[in-house]
């Protein structure tokens, strides 16, 4: 295990907040924690947006108007198309509005979307920037059918059938606002030409999406939208899910929290649900409010709100995740271990014949990425001859800032697409080797070192200093991770040491300092740790290392302050005399 601090870390365990956004290239701290609306940019920025505008606003709200939107399959898609679908409902009564969900994790115009033929204005949020012999073919069949676009991804061949509205082309400086904040920004253009004053109230939506698709809250004008987006939270459906993770969000709503206990739910059903709780799942959405019945286990039956059934349905899908990813994942590292790949720069894992749901292979990518961090691509056999589907994604601290580009270099795969370290790939099997061999050339560092905010001794770490990371946890996402910390010469006992969990995989270590170390997943077998104090009498010690993240746990009304343990080492005790 090798440990270093970040480049220049005042290593300040007094001041966790302004060491954090110093370590993660805030140069302004003050300003940072205190944004106002004048970081904000005009939507008169975006290219195309006076065209757009022109296009939707050519035929009068009392007029009518066949309007279809595509849902694209994630928490950005979903966030996106439910804004545009509500502001058309409440502005433009008399208009017809349609709607198209994907079968699975697919996006923009796939094979799986049928527009309407009599559609006179199809809408994209999200996707479609790319999509050009799609909407050439749209437009084919039907020439005075429109095209508005509003997405963030990057573009990569002109598309002269649609009006694009997007952030990565021309002179808008935030490159990192996701296709939910494009259509804020369309919406307000809206308002602005029809005098309403519609947009602001999808504020926390638009918070939602960018945090689902990990925009970077570096970002001063992407973390004010998000922080005013998450002050007011009005979605019906938003609130559900906040409800359903009280426990696990200690009534936070946060950046980091919002993460990591709500868009986890959204993504779940999308990738597991069936196409009818998905559609459910849009309607709770675009505020469609319904009640039906529910029977609970053992208890009588309730009206349940379609808000609540899609949160359980949601908390649902993510067990059935949880369990599908957990029974692949043992199956592939061992397939892994024994195979040559682990000399290779990039891991690329053939998941055709393991069983693993396609919608999976994203998650399973990341994974894996994080366990050998190695960049990572998971692949299945498609319908088409010869051509395999997958995602790719890189590791946390890669050496590789842009896995996408990498790829795109080596000129063998017939589709790249999405952001720089989480994108789905297309490649010939013929292929493989090839790139392989072009990848394994490239100067890709694997490297292990872990960079990390603090360095403290086992002293030093007490429940005051997991306090105050708690404290600032106002300020992690994407980009602002919570602090790594290195503790030093941490003293343990055997009698300080226990294993948990029904499997036993997991240990913890109790101190005097009341701080918890815990770490899970741990392989009895192999883990040094549990194999040295086998033989331990509860007085024997040893001393560690240990590096990880703070955290505090409440259970029962219980308050914990935890470490969980990402790695350790021994670096001395009693099994050295």
């Amino acid at each position: 295990m090798e440990c270093k601090l970040i480049n220049s870390s005042p290593n300040d365990i007094n001041n966790i907040t302004g060491t954090v956004l110093h370590n993660r290239g805030i140069k302004n701290p003050c300003k940072y924690l205190h944004l106002t609306d004048d970081v904000v940019y005009s939507y008169e920025l975006l290219d195309n947006i006076d065209n757009a505008v022109r296009c939707f606003c050519k035929v009068a709200p009392e007029e009518s108007r066949k309007v279809h939107i595509i849902v694209d399959s994630d928490v950005d898609g979903y966030t996106s198309s439910a804004i545009m679908y509500m502001y058309l409902k409440t502005v433009c009564p008399m208009w017809e509005v349609t709607y198209s969900l994907h079968d699975k994790k697919q996006h923009g115009l796939s094979k799986d979307i049928t527009i309407p033929k009599d559609t006179q204005l199809l809408i994209i949020p999200d996707a479609g920037s790319n999509d050009v012999e799609q909407c050439c073919k749209l437009k084919e069949e039907n020439a005075l059918l429109d095209i508005i676009i509003l997405d963030h991804h990057i573009i990569e061949i002109d598309n002269p059938y649609a009006i694009i509205v997007n952030n990565q082309k021309g002179n808008y400086p935030n490159k990192e606002l996701s296709g939910v904040g494009i259509t804020y920004k369309f919406v307000q253009a809206l308002d602005d030409e029809w005098f309403n004053f519609e947009s602001e109230k999808y504020l926390d939506l638009v918070a939602l999406g960018n945090i689902g698709d990990m925009m970077d809250i570096r970002s001063y004008e992407t973390k004010r939208i998000i922080d005013k987006g998450l002050s007011s939270v009005c979605n019906p459906l938003f609130k559900a899910l906040i409800k359903k993770q009280f426990d696990s969000i200690h009534n936070r709503v946060n950046i980091h929290n919002v993460q990591f206990y709500i868009v986890p739910l959204i993504n779940a059903l999308i990738r597991m649900g069936s196409q009818e709780e998905k559609d459910l799942m849009f309607q709770a959405f675009i505020e469609q409010t319904q009640y039906f019945d529910y029977k609970p286990r053992n208890k009588p039956t309730i009206e349940e709100s379609i808000y609540d059934r899609v949160a359980r349905f949601c908390n649902n899908a993510k067990a059935r995740q949880r369990n599908a990813i957990n029974k692949a994942l043992s199956n592939v590292y061992n397939v892994i271990d024994d195979s040559s790949s682990l000399n290779d720069k990039v891991l690329l894992v053939n998941t055709t014949h393991m069983g693993i749901d396609e919608s999976l292979t994203g998650v399973m990518a990341m994974k894996i990425a994080e366990k050998y961090k190695k960049p990572t691509l998971c692949l299945r056999k498609a319908q088409e001859d010869g051509l395999f589907r997958g995602s790719g994604r890189n590791y946390k601290n890669s050496s590789c800032d842009s896995f996408k580009e990498l790829l795109a270099k080596t000129d063998t795969f017939k589709l790249v697409q999405g952001h720089d370290n989480a994108f789905g790939v297309e490649i010939y099997g013929k292929n493989v080797k090839k790139t392989i061999c072009e990848l394994n050339s490239l100067p890709i560092k694997n490297d292990s070192v872990i960079l990390c905010d603090f360095i403290i001794t086992a002293d030093f770490m007490d429940t005051g200093v997991v306090k105050r990371i708690d404290d600032s946890a106002d300020i992690y996402g994407q980009n602002i991770d919570e602090p790594i910390i290195l503790v030093t010469n941490l003293l343990v006992k055997r009698s300080q040491f226990n294993l948990m969990g029904k499997q036993f995989n997991n240990w913890r270590i109790e101190t005097d300092n009341g701080v918890s170390f815990v770490k899970f997943g741990v392989d009895n077998a192999s883990d040094s740790l549990c194999n040295l104090f086998d033989d331990f009498s509860d007085t024997e010690e040893v001393m560690l290392n240990v590096v990880g993240k703070t955290n505090i746990n409440v259970f029962n009304g219980i308050i914990t302050c935890q470490f969980i343990v990402d790695d350790y080492e021994v670096v001395g005790g009693d099994n050295e005399q």
